[in-house]
C-alpha cells in the first residue's frame, strides 16, 4: 500500500514511511475477542436461562467453566463492546483498558470467591480465573500493540 507523502511523514535518512494500517492489530485482536466472549456468554445464556440468577451452583457447566445468568450478561456485555469500540483505534486501546482492568478485578474476585460459596456471585471456579487472568493480558495487548506498520520507499532488490 503507498502512502501520500502529505498524509504521514517521511525520515529522509532511511526512506520510510510510517502509516496507519486499516484495521490496525489493536482492533483485529478486540474485534475477535468480543466475538469469542459474546459466544460464551450467548451460549452460556443458552445453558442457564434466567434461573439462580446470581448464584453459586456446581452443577451448571459449560466447556468446564462454572457459569450462571450473571456471569453470562457480564460476558455478553463485554463482548458486544468490543465489536462495537473495535472500529476506530482508539475506543479499541480503551476497550483494552476497560478489559484489562475488569479481567483483573474479576480475577482477584475469583482468587477469593472460589473458596467462598456464599459470596460466588459469579459462580468462578479455577478455569475462570484463568480465563479471567488471560483476557487481562489480552487487554494489555490491545492498549500495547503497535498500530502502524513501516512501509519502505527503497526499491526491492
Amino acid at each position: 500500500m503507498a502512502a501520500s507523502s502529505s498524509t504521514s511523514p517521511t525520515s529522509p535518512k532511511s526512506g520510510d514511511t510510517t502509516v496507519p494500517r486499516q484495521g490496525s492489530l489493536p482492533q483485529a485482536i478486540a474485534v475477535l475477542t468480543g466475538v469469542l466472549l459474546t459466544l460464551l456468554g450467548g451460549l452460556g445464556m443458552l445453558t442457564t436461562g434466567f434461573t439462580r440468577f446470581a448464584v453459586y451452583s456446581e452443577g451448571v457447566v459449560l466447556l468446564g467453566l462454572s457459569v450462571n445468568p450473571l456471569q453470562n450478561l457480564l460476558h455478553l456485555a463485554a463482548g458486544l463492546a468490543g465489536i462495537v469500540l473495535s472500529k476506530q483505534l482508539r475506543w479499541s486501546r480503551r476497550y483494552g483498558l476497560a478489559l484489562g482492568v475488569g479481567s483483573l478485578v474479576a480475577f482477584g474476585f475469583g482468587a477469593v470467591a472460589v473458596y467462598n460459596p456464599t459470596v460466588n456471585v459469579l459462580n468462578v471456579d479455577w478455569l475462570a480465573n484463568w480465563l479471567h487472568l488471560v483476557l487481562a493480558v489480552i487487554g494489555l495487548a490491545i492498549v500495547v500493540a503497535p498500530a502502524r506498520v513501516r512501509v519502505s520507499r527503497r526499491p526491492r532488490r
